[in-house]
């Protein structure tokens, strides 16, 4: 299977929309930061996020050296506006992670970011949008979401 590598821009109007995916895996777990579920209906299943996608980076920052902490951090320092850079299929391995310099032992199951959850209601004009651009080789395309 051929890899495919995505980036994708989510923007909402608010902290209060949760981006609806969980991540797990990180430099602390010798794992590839990898999409884990999807939300059905949120912004990052409108914007094709897919269960397996490796994250490469958020943002500008790669994130083959990143500790899961601190990629959390990173999507919460984007704010409203969450860039990453995805590579689905094609069996990525992110390079082999450095030893552990602490005694902290993680457990076998990775932690995961996972957005906050969705509020009940939506007000009036508060609408979410998420826009998605997708790299393929030489081909490339635009998708906007509402």
């Amino acid at each position: 299977m051929s890899a495919l590598t995505l980036s994708a821009k989510l923007d909402r109007t608010d902290n209060s929309t949760p981006w609806g995916f969980r991540m797990h895996g990180g430099k602390d777990f010798g794992a590839t930061l990898t999409i884990q579920r999807v939300t059905p209906g949120s912004l990052a299943a409108k914007c094709g996020l897919q269960v397996g996608d490796a994250i490469l980076k958020i943002g500008d920052a790669p994130t083959e050296t990143l500790k899961h902490k601190e990629a959390q951090q990173h999507i919460i320092m984007a704010g409203n506006s969450l860039e990453l850079t995805l590579q689905r299929g094609g069996g990525y391995t992110a390079p082999p992670a450095a030893p552990a310099q602490s005694y902290y032992t993680p457990s076998a199951a990775s932690p995961s970011y996972s957005s906050p959850a969705a509020p009940a209601f939506s007000p009036p004009g508060a609408q979410s949008q998420v826009s998605c651009v997708f790299h393929i080789t030489n081909y490339y395309s635009v998708f906007n979401c509402k």
